[in-house]
């Protein structure tokens, strides 16, 4: 079967799946008219498309067309079908669009399926065009050869470095005692309130990283069992009470995609397990963080996850996991606002990279994020809780620039995109250069749930972070090798 035929026929079940939609939920909901359920199907249509074209590819799965379909159907495709299947649902969200729309909201819910179109469309030509080569040349290429022996020590280096930065914090938020007697709903902001806590997690992705990269290249196991288990309890401990569940997904991410290109091809019903299991850590982690923001509930914590066994319990839980509905919904917002009651933002977000540096006590007016901006004009009764809701690319460049701003956005993520691919291709036979390339791999999804500047500086920093510790580790090449390379004659082959 050539690819045109799977385009037809994909093509066909999208019109299919999204008629019978139409017809068993249309009279439950009436924004999913003609105009938004052709818009949507035209969106599935080119999705297949883009990810349909790059079909030769052996390690599609773990590429990042992969991990843009992911976010573009996640972020998109998905709030869309969700609110055409389930009417109503999402009443817990606390939104001001999402599970409530009317008949009235049809021109914004078809202006941001048309936005999305036109996104996709320009992520496709930043990813087909030369650029992201060019990108890709200004990347850190680790050393060809790495000492194990030298790794290992500097991985004890950042774990006690991350010992001291830990042992700081909790003496910042008063020490183990006041953490643990603090009524819970102020608990689990804690660590959120210490901006600090992000650069942790951060931190702990880059550990977990190296110490599975040395593992899978020595014969040595030794305590690794128990290295990683203490540090995916330490993962969980920071996504509980730094009120995230991010970080946790994103490193498995990481580690899959590394195994499958460095170690061992993995089967794609291994990585439907793997996906599984972490929809239901994240159902587990929403359940989790409701029991330890309501100080007045005074049931166990049993009690508390037994409403999960409902169908839309578990939808609210999953959908507030994968924060879908808060992405979407500020998108909708924005639509509606800008620039008729809200102006534009002109720039002032990813100007963040220029003004980043200057401290807040030297400039108490610098600008916020843009997900702190989006809760001030839309949720303010949100602000003061320090909670940020991001609008995906789409959202932060229509809030900047409208439709010309998310053609730009969306332009630049496919040369980012297509500069990842392109350092990998090139560099596949470097262990060090693959490690790097899996672990920013998850980014290019993060993307689309995220805004562009927290985005691009955790990646950035984990980047600079990994290629320190693999430049620290520099070897030499095995005897047999560098004998090879001295008999080879000048210019010869």
């Amino acid at each position: 079967m050539n690819g045109r035929n799977i385009l037809a026929g994909f093509g066909t079940v999208a019109v299919a799946v999204f008629a019978a939609f139409y017809i068993i939920s249309g009279q439950r909901c009436d924004v999913m008219s003609v105009p938004v359920v052709t818009a949507v199907v035209v969106l599935f249509f080119l999705s297949s498309l883009v990810l349909f074209s790059f079909r030769k590819d052996d390690d599609a799965l773990f590429s990042p067309m992969a991990m843009a379909g992911l976010g573009i159907l996640l972020y998109f495709l998905f709030p869309v079908i969700d609110m055409l299947l389930f009417p109503g649902q999402g009443k817990d969200l606390h939104l001001l669009y999402y599970g409530r729309l009317t008949g009235d909201d049809e021109p914004v819910v078809l202006k941001s399926v048309l936005l999305m179109i036109l996104g996709l469309v320009f992520f496709y030509l930043g990813y087909v065009m030369r650029l992201g080569s060019v990108l890709s040349r200004m990347y850190l290429v680790p050393p060809e050869h790495i000492s194990y022996k030298k790794l290992l020590p500097v991985v004890w280096l950042y774990l006690v470095f991350f010992a001291v930065v830990a042992f700081t914090l909790l003496h910042n938020v008063g020490g183990a005692y006041n953490l643990l007697t603090t009524p819970r709903g102020d608990r689990l902001f804690l660590f959120a309130k210490a901006r600090v806590s992000s650069f942790m997690i951060n931190y702990i992705f880059i550990i977990v990283f190296l110490v599975y990269f040395y593992h899978s290249n020595t014969a040595s196991r030794g305590s690794f069992s128990l290295f990683i288990f203490t540090l995916i309890a330490v993962v969980v401990f920071f996504n509980i009470y730094n009120a995230s569940r991010r970080d946790t997904i994103f490193i498995v991410m990481s580690l899959v995609v590394y195994h499958n290109l460095a170690v061992k091809k993995i089967r794609f019903k291994t990585v439907a397990l793997l996906t599984a299991a972490l929809l239901a850590f994240s159902i587990f982690m929403v359940s989790a963080r409701n029991y330890l923001q309501n100080p007045d509930f005074r049931g166990s914590f049993a009690s508390s996850m037994a409403d999960i066994t409902s169908s839309e319990s578990v939808h609210d839980k999953l959908a507030v996991s994968m924060d879908y509905p808060y992405v979407y919904d500020a998108l909708l917002n924005i639509i509606s606002a800008v620039p008729e009651r809200v102006p534009y933002l002109y720039g002032e977000t990813f100007l963040k990279f220029v003004y980043f540096p200057i401290p807040r006590f030297i400039w108490p007016d610098k600008p916020e994020t843009a997900a702190r901006i989006i809760v001030k004009k839309f949720y303010p009764e949100l602000y003061s809780t320090g909670m940020s809701i991001s609008a995906s690319p789409i959202g932060e460049g229509y809030f900047n620039f409208g439709a010309l701003g998310v053609a730009g956005v969306m332009f630049v993520l496919g040369i980012i995109a297509r500069s990842l691919k392109t350092y990998h291709m090139a560099n596949k036979n470097n262990k060090g250069a693959v490690l790097l390339y899996a672990a920013m791999l998850p980014g290019v999804f993060e993307y689309f749930r995220g805004y562009f500047f927290e985005t691009t500086l955790y990646y950035t920093v984990a980047a600079l972070l990994l290629s320190l510790a693999l430049f620290l580790s520099r070897g030499k090449a095995p005897q047999a090798v560098a004998e090879m390379a001295a008999a080879v004659p000048e210019g010869g082959t």
